[in-house]
């Protein structure tokens, strides 16, 4: 006899807030936690107000619940009060699939402040949270939230062995993925992310703005791999203060950080950019670089904060060799397309240019580069390694 196809959803109970499906409880459980800190829940609460999980695991049942911060936002002025447990989720394994169970208990003083009928409403998170889990079959059996994309990008995973730092391959090998970001912020001009999590799977396309990228949530510590660009012709790819801590914060000891230079610019089209037909002529060039710099940051940890120091300051002269061919590439690729601008489009792009010179002498001139590893380093107490590589577009 042929095998049968596995039944997603084996059974539901809405108004018990009931569920029996097939997927692993402990995925389920991260499915429901990850929804619970996405943007889903902003229909829930007011303006100010944010949603924080937690999981757990208590002989083989797989919690997770949520905290609600509330007050001190925009719209109210009160004093901020934190409020646990204001949503639960349970999962446990039966024999028929993994049955979970969602309850919400928002107080009463939260209903009273609300703007319509579903600002903490019990019925509604809960009914939205297992409709969701009804309609996302693959998130749900990942073990990921609405937050997380989840891109048909070579390579979709890789395997439990794999180390990212020992891997002298490494923007070949993510070369997709790599290509990808920096060819839709050249056309967006904002950052875009992807990097490999706890369960050693690709997330991505993620999209930001001018100069952030906001990562779903992941476990800490279990990030393998994190990839984001720094978007324009002003931008150079050396980590900021807030590239090092979400690093310290989210990555392994054998991740790698890799940061790509995009070289957006408004003045850059790529080939088949829809926009371009509605820009004068002498506005706009074709995006000029077949090739972008990636910068990869590894991370170790360092016994004393004088071996932090002096590990950063052995690397000023390596610093100012990547900054300074940086800027050589930039240099190239604006004299490439001189003659495709009018002059005031040339002059605009040869200002950015002059800010990405600023930026470098601060960063080498002021020593501002290694003062910014030593002051997350010490914070740490961990040693970061800055390496460059070429990415062929």
């Amino acid at each position: 006899m042929p095998a049968q196809m596995r039944q997603y959803i084996i059974s539901a109970d809405r108004e018990g807030g009931k569920l029996l499906l097939q997927a692993e409880p402990d995925r389920i459980r991260d499915a429901v936690s990850y929804w619970l800190e996405s943007s889903k829940t902003s229909k829930y609460i007011i303006a100010g107000d944010s949603m924080e999980s937690m999981v757990a695991e208590k002989g083989g049942l797989f919690l997770t619940s949520a905290t609600l911060n509330a007050g001190g936002g925009l719209v109210r002025s009160d004093d901020p009060k934190s409020y646990s447990d204001v949503v639960e989720a349970r999962v446990q394994r039966k024999d028929a699939g993994s049955l979970l169970g969602v309850e919400a208990d928002f107080p009463q003083t939260l209903k009273d402040v609300g703007f319509g009928a579903k600002n903490y409403s019990e019925e509604a998170i809960t009914s939205d949270i297992l409709t969701w889990v009804e309609n996302n079959q693959e998130r749900v059996t990942l073990g990921y939230g609405p937050d997380h994309p989840l891109d048909d990008i070579k390579p979709l995973a890789v395997g439990s062995s794999y180390v990212p730092r020992e891997d002298r391959n490494i923007v070949d090998n993510f070369s997709e993925w790599l290509g990808t970001i920096v060819k839709t912020t050249a056309i967006s001009s904002n950052e875009h992310a992807f990097y490999v999590d706890e369960n050693n799977n690709c997330i991505g396309v993620i999209s930001g703005g001018r100069s952030s990228v906001k990562y779903p949530s992941s476990k800490p510590g279990e990030t393998s791999i994190s990839a984001h660009t720094h978007p324009t012709i002003k931008s150079l790819a050396f980590p900021s203060e807030t590239d090092l801590k979400t690093n310290a914060f989210r990555c392994t000891e054998d991740s790698v950080e890799m940061i790509a230079l995009a070289n957006a610019h408004t003045n850059f089209i790529l080939s088949g950019d829809a926009t371009s037909d509605d820009r004068p002529d002498g506005a706009t060039a074709n995006y000029p670089y077949t090739e972008v710099p990636v910068v990869l940051i590894k991370q170790d940890k360092a016994e004393t904060e004088r071996e932090v120091q002096q590990h950063h300051s052995n690397q000023a002269d390596k610093i100012k060799v990547m900054l300074d061919q940086q800027l050589q590439h930039k240099r190239r690729g604006i004299d490439s397309v001189e003659d495709q601008l009018g002059e005031a489009a040339l002059n605009f792009l040869e200002s950015q240019f002059d800010k990405a010179v600023m930026l470098r002498d601060r960063l080498v001139e002021e020593n501002k580069g290694v003062e910014g590893l030593n002051d997350v380093g010490l914070e740490e107490m961990t040693k970061f390694t800055l390496e460059q590589e070429p990415l062929a577009l």
